[in-house]
């Protein structure tokens, strides 16, 4: 099968899932991926369901249930992560540094002071969403 087939193939799939899902709104990002957010995290699990295999995404906002169709057209749902994850801020003691001169460089002095580090604690177990898999 050539690259332009699987391309039409995928797209063919992506059509096939927004008519049977006339709830899934779907936003066009390139000619390559697509993108949803659904408003409320039933929604996204539901939608989850609806897209069979996926690949669970985290980054610092989101999490992100991504299928990816043969031709490499991707379909990304979005959920806020703070719906699934718990953040953590934890307090951190940084030490005061003295000025040092490197050559033509100098670097100043800083002083003691306290820095917030973030952290999410996310749960590994994916039935939140389904099972994640790649079909």
């Amino acid at each position: 099968m050539t690259d332009r087939e699987k391309y039409i193939q995928s797209m063919k799939q992506l059509i096939q899932l927004w008519e049977d899902n006339p709830d899934f709104d779907v936003y066009s990002r390139g000619a390559t991926t697509f993108c949803s957010f659904p408003k409320s995290k039933e929604a996204f699990i539901e939608q989850c369901k609806v897209m069979g295999g996926f690949e669970k995404k985290w980054d610092d906002d989101y999490l992100q249930a991504v299928k990816t169709f043969p031709g490499g057209i991707r379909l990304h749902v979005f959920r806020d992560r703070k719906e699934f994850c718990t953040r953590v801020v934890r307090k951190v003691e940084v030490p005061a540094t003295e000025e040092k001169f490197c050559e033509a460089v100098t670097i100043p002095a800083r002083a003691a002071h306290t820095k917030e580090e973030v952290s999410w604690e996310c749960p590994e177990d994916l039935s939140l969403i389904g099972e994640a898999r790649n079909d």
